[in-house]
């Protein structure tokens, strides 16, 4: 929590990607840590919020975990964005604002970054979540389904059968 911001160490742990943490064989890299900490205080700061330099710190760290996993579990289920989706969120942050050039100005006060880090560092992985919510959501019952027949399965070999007629009435007092 004590991190290190001078410009050569960060530039040398990003060249270097030395990570802050490893979840899952997965890196995060410290110099990605530092610049969403450096953002979070100009955040917390621009909303007048004080918050603890260890608050600040677990929810930098914690944001890039869950990124991580959340990116390892959408590869997984096959779930990914296409540019259109991103161009969409894009397209309808832009429109909260007059312009592009006065998002961007705000991006940049309010958390030190262009738009393009924005969407890249918290738009993208939003969106990823987002979507892969939606596909939990409606695969929920078949995954559902299979728990419950992996259940039943296993548990009506638990019983000693010594008939065949035995077999189907323990079969069927198991699946209730």
């Amino acid at each position: 929590r004590d991190a290190s911001e001078y410009p050569f160490i960060v530039a040398g742990s990003a060249f270097l990607h030395i990570p802050v943490a490893s979840i899952d064989g997965m890196n995060v890299v410290y110099s990605d840590y530092i610049m969403d900490l450096q953002a979070l205080r100009i955040y917390d700061k621009k909303q007048n919020q004080e918050a603890s330099a260890n608050a600040v710190s677990d929810r930098a760290l914690s944001r890039l975990i869950m990124n991580k996993l959340t990116g390892r579990v959408a590869e997984e289920y096959g779930v990914s964005l296409d540019e259109t989706k991103i161009k969409q969120a894009t397209d309808v942050l832009i429109s909260q604002y007059s312009s592009r050039e006065t998002l961007e100005e705000e991006m940049q006060a309010g958390f030190g970054w262009s738009l393009d880090t924005y969407i890249n560092r918290i738009m993208i992985p939003s969106l990823l979540e987002q979507k892969l919510l939606e596909k939990f959501e409606t695969e929920d019952a078949t995954i559902g389904e299979l728990h419950v027949k992996e259940q039943i399965q296993g548990r009506h070999n638990l019983f000693k059968v010594e008939k065949e007629s035995d077999r189907k009435k323990d079969k069927t007092a198991a699946q209730k």
